[in-house]
């Protein structure tokens, strides 16, 4: 005899677990890499160093907008879906010889939310006590990483921030992002 229980299991795990918490993830990963400061510039001359040439900037835009914003309005509409419709399993009447729609228990969802809470509430705290200046996890030094060696076997010459970089990424002659509208960063206004 079957229970088919872990179905059950299964089925909770995909409607409502697994997509949020990838997605949450996904989102705050971005946020971090912007917040230290992983410029496009820089991004873009890692990718020269490992392959030998330098992403076009179809890819720099993909990287820098148009991944996050799918990602974010992927994650939006997850929990839109959720707020509106809810999350549902389909029961197996036997009487009927059909599936009905029923509602998750409240005890599965809360199961739910402490799963992806557990995973992912960290990076904004993280996040948060960095920026307070509450160290909670020590910066770790620097791994070696062969730069010099990479950029004399592909050949790679310092380049100047071309005026598409500047437009597009707001990048600085220095290599560093700012914002793109004036006087919209305190950042700006201090350096």
């Amino acid at each position: 005899m079957s229970t088919y229980v872990g179905s059950k299991v299964q089925d909770l795990e995909l409607s409502m677990y697994a997509s949020s918490k990838v997605h949450w993830s996904e989102v705050c990963k971005a946020g971090v890499s912007l917040a230290r400061k992983h410029t496009s510039a820089i991004f873009a001359d890692d990718i020269q160093l490992m392959t030998g040439q330098r992403p076009g900037i179809y890819w720099l835009i993909c990287w820098k907008y148009l991944s996050p914003l799918a990602m974010l309005s992927i994650l939006v509409s997850s929990f839109w879906e959720l707020a509106t419709e809810g999350s549902a399993y389909d029961a197996w009447i036997k009487s009927i010889g059909d599936t009905e729609r029923k509602p998750w228990p409240v005890w599965a969802v809360l199961l739910v939310l402490v799963l992806i809470l557990a995973s992912v509430l960290w990076i904004p705290v993280l996040a948060i006590c960095r920026y307070f200046g509450i160290p909670i996890i020590d910066d770790e030094e620097r791994a070696w990483f062969p730069a010099e060696e990479l950029r004399d076997f592909h050949g790679i010459e310092p380049r100047p921030v071309s005026t598409t970089e500047t437009l597009l990424f707001c990048t600085r002659p220095d290599g560093t992002e700012g914002c793109c509208w004036p006087g919209c960063c305190e950042t700006d206004d201090e350096e």
